[in-house]
């Protein structure tokens, strides 16, 4: 019952296992709506109230590897 525009968003958002997080950027970059999604995922992950709650070190690669993806994505 979903339209296309949604399922094609939905196929472009799962992860698949073994896939290297940065090809499913890319495919993630290709579908706009995927794109809107991502990015509201990833700000979301990034929000300093939960960044504190981490060690330094997962802190700062976790900022670092959405960093990355932000810039892929923009």
């Amino acid at each position: 019952g979903y339209s296309v525009e949604i399922i094609n968003a939905l196929e472009a958002l799962t992860h698949k296992e073994g896939e290297e997080y940065f090809d499913y950027i890319l495919r993630v970059r290709a579908n706009k709506l995927a794109v809107v999604v991502k990015l509201a995922d990833i700000f979301d992950n990034l929000d300093p109230n939960r960044l504190e709650k981490l060690d330094p070190e997962t802190a700062s690669r976790l900022v670092a590897k959405y960093g990355m993806a932000l810039g892929m994505l923009n």
